[in-house]
């Protein structure tokens, strides 16, 4: 059996059961037909007649249903006729309208002009460009009928294809196919922009740009004399005021207008607006936002029906409502929380460790359904490829141990994307809920991932946490967050604390008077060691800098002395306690200190403090945060060491010692 045998098998099937068997008597005499008719004969076949006179096959039911809502249109002419009709190829998926994917083949497409199909490389980025619900925009395609198909290239960004722009280019199977398309009049073609503006959050008072619209004529000129912008969302009339259509230029084109009772604000044209043939113009709705608009509203501009345009002359083609994305008045804020432990540090190797919280909070108006978050990885490395998203609130009814979401890295952007199933985290109005962000930590090769790398996860943009509105149906965006921890990646990692012991509030002047006493405890993965020079592998000696707070001015004394549990000095430095606002020791000057892993050791400091001669004079020392170069150390002792550093989390202050 032929592949063209085949095919009209198919076709003869699977449209004879969806139009019955009364669809297809043929009547009496034949039709007149011309370019772009629906034709069939006596069989159940249906074909479209093309500017070429040849004639083409549907393959099945779902092709035919993203060119026409059904099949009111065929024209029935005898089986002489058709068979002097030529038979060229078949029609494939009108461009925009569906995605595409075969069994055997796990990638998503999108389709474009004559039978393109174009890789959708990210479920974030097919959510973009198809909505929350891109899933059940997808459609199979039978292995058989993918060879009608050809493949282009990937879609990596937004900006390199619009569903919508790639419908309006192709209005017919003719237009697909570049046929030859005979003109038969003017139409206007109406779409949003691929640059119309994302979803976002609306600052009270000020001026913003809802919609972007490109308008195209085909045929001849197009003449417009008024157009209807109406409002869409959970928001009043109120909380806008002079809407504006602005052109390519940023010129105000028409005078601004109010909404009316139906929510629609009309905008007249005088002259009127022309839009050339086969140029395309863009227009931005523009509105005003009432400094009193309250938490939680959501507003979209666009044009919602055919009978909302006035044109001189011509048809309109355009999938109406037309509408741009949704702007949300602090509908939803994400906010960091502290995540402790570990204070800063990742340990190379580990799994599911946490890196940020995020406090997501909806507004007043309604329950938020969270359906996804992008998170980014802004630090030096590319520490971990596996990501978990957890919530501490789940309407699932699952357990908040297990995580809500999961993904793996781009290792390109560096970017995760979580999608979430429908209804897993809804956030009750005025109610909030934390999500945590772990990772698992790859192994430290010196490589890939070496000691003293970073993750910072951050939500980049408002657009990059999703969440739709229970009650509008909305997409409504969150806020961008990107004052989280930096974590370094580390094989094994020292913790600094006050010892119980340590000094506290009396100072007795002295030449080796006891300042304070720090615990340092190795985390259990690896021995922690504090090197000289000689005997470390980067050839330096590692240092611990420590902070100086005093209110005595002028010293006298041979400065500070730190050593270990043991009596063991490890460094002393001549630097004055009352002259100075730190010590920087090196270690191994004379003696290095080994940690086994697990094991805590204990840290004297010790200072001339003979300058301190005033009553009320006061000396205390810290731990400082400032900066990674206050602690670095070595890790894996076993002639193998790792450099690395780390900066405290927190400053960790001993007690202040007065005169």
């Amino acid at each position: 059996m032929s592949k063209r045998i085949f095919t009209v098998s198919v076709v003869v099937l699977t449209i004879f059961l969806a139009m019955g068997l009364a669809a297809f008597i043929p009547s009496a005499q034949a039709a007149t037909i011309s370019s772009g008719d629906l034709i069939k004969a006596s069989t159940s076949a249906v074909y479209y007649y093309a500017a070429d006179a040849k004639r083409y096959v549907f393959p099945n039911e779902k092709t035919y249903k993203t060119w026409y809502a059904d099949f009111s249109g065929v024209k029935i002419i005898t089986d002489a006729e058709l068979a002097a009709i030529q038979i060229s190829g078949n029609v494939t998926y009108r461009p925009g309208v569906k995605m595409v994917k075969i069994i055997t083949d796990p990638k998503v497409y999108a389709v474009a002009t004559n039978g393109t199909l174009r890789w959708v490389t990210t479920e974030s980025l097919a959510a973009s460009l198809y909505g929350l619900n891109w899933r059940t925009m997808i459609d199979d395609v039978p292995d058989a009928f993918f060879i009608n198909y050809n493949v282009g290239a990937p879609i990596n960004n937004v900006s390199d294809y619009s569903p919508a722009a790639a419908t309006a280019a192709s209005l017919s199977i003719n237009a697909d196919k570049s046929l030859i398309v005979p003109t038969t009049g003017s139409v206007l073609n109406i779409f949003l922009a691929p640059d119309t503006p994302v979803a976002g959050n609306i600052v009270p008072g000020t001026v913003i740009n809802f919609t972007k619209l490109n308008l195209q004529a085909s045929g001849a000129d197009i003449n417009i004399r008024s157009m209807a912008v109406s409002r869409f969302g959970i928001s009043s009339n109120s909380d806008l005021s002079d809407i504006k259509i602005i052109n390519q230029a940023g010129q105000t084109i028409a005078s601004a207008a109010s909404l009316n009772s139906n929510n629609k604000a009309l905008i007249t044209f005088n002259p009127v607006l022309v839009v050339s043939a086969n140029i395309t113009i863009s227009l931005t709705l523009r509105a005003s936002v009432s400094a009193n608009i309250t938490s939680g509203q959501t507003i979209a501009l666009g044009i919602a029906a055919l009978s909302d345009l006035d044109l001189v002359s011509g048809a309109v083609s355009a999938s109406f409502p037309v509408v741009g994305k949704n702007m949300s008045s602090g509908a939803l804020v994400v906010a960091p929380e502290a995540l402790t432990p570990p204070e800063g540090i990742l340990i190379a190797g580990r799994s599911k460790q946490g890196v940020a919280i995020f406090k997501v909070s909806a507004g007043q108006a309604e329950d938020m359904d969270l359906n996804s978050v992008i998170v980014t990885d802004t630090g030096t490395g590319k520490v971990a490829s596996s990501w978990y998203l957890y919530s501490n609130l789940r309407s699932d009814g699952k357990s908040i141990s297990d995580p809500i979401a999961t993904g793996i890295m781009n290792s390109i952007t560096k970017k995760v994307s979580f999608i979430l199933t429908a209804g897993t985290v809804i956030i009750p109005a005025s109610g909030s809920a934390s999500l945590t962000v772990a990772v698992d930590v790859i192994l430290v090769d010196g490589a890939t991932v070496k000691n003293g790398d970073t993750l910072q996860a951050i939500v980049a943009n408002a657009t990059d946490i999703i969440a739709t509105g229970k009650a509008s149906g909305a997409q409504i965006n969150g806020s961008a967050v990107t004052n989280t921890t930096l974590y370094n990646v580390l094989a094994s990692w020292p913790y600094f604390s006050l010892d119980p012991a340590s000094p506290k509030n009396v100072l007795v002047p002295g030449i080796n008077t006891l300042l304070a006493i720090y615990d340092v405890t190795a985390d259990a993965a690896d021995q922690i060691d504090f090197l000289n020079a000689a005997t470390n592998s980067s050839g330096l000696a590692n240092k611990l800098t420590v902070n100086i707070a005093h209110s005595c001015t002028a010293g006298i004394g041979s400065g500070f002395v730190l050593q270990d549990e043991a009596g063991n000095i490890l460094d002393s430095q001549a630097v004055d306690v009352c002259n100075s606002n730190s010590v920087t020791f090196s270690f191994g000057n004379p003696t290095n200190l080994g940690i086994s892993a697990g094991a805590t050791k204990k840290l004297y400091i010790y200072a001339d403090t003979r300058g301190a001669k005033n009553n009320g004079d006061t000396i205390q020392l810290y731990l400082s945060d400032s900066n990674l170069a206050n602690l670095d150390f070595a890790i894996n002792g076993a002639g193998n060491y790792q450099f690395a550093q780390y900066a405290f989390r927190n400053n960790i202050y001993a007690s202040p010692l007065a005169r």
